[in-house]
């Protein structure tokens, strides 16, 4: 899926791995953002746990991300205790501020 922030110039893009039957798909821990004003794409890694459910731009600031992450289904952590009764499943993993980094390989046309 894709979303478009506020004033057009950022498109979020969550998309879909391919697994390795090839027949398969599973969520990709990455989160994408393109910059229309650099033609840059950006990547944002939430795994190898997480993976981003939903995004939701800010209405005002053009570069403030909402991303709600949720488990990759059978992904067991090492040997890290949860707390009992919480359902970590879902959460607001991360709020981005989506600043273009010069230092940071772009991808383009």
């Amino acid at each position: 899926s894709i979303s478009v922030n506020c004033n057009g110039t950022r498109v979020a893009i969550l998309s879909d791995a391919e697994a390795s039957d090839s027949y398969n798909k599973r969520p990709n821990t990455k989160l994408y953002v393109y910059n229309a004003d650099t033609h840059g794409i950006t990547g944002h890694e939430f795994g190898p746990a997480r993976y981003p459910a939903k995004v939701v731009w800010d209405q005002e600031e053009p570069k403030l991300l909402c991303v709600q992450t949720a488990k990759v289904h059978g992904y067991h952590a090492p040997s890290k205790s949860q707390k009992g009764g919480e359902n970590n499943d879902d959460e607001v993993q991360q709020i981005l501020s989506v600043e273009e980094d010069p230092s940071a390989p772009h991808q383009s046309d």
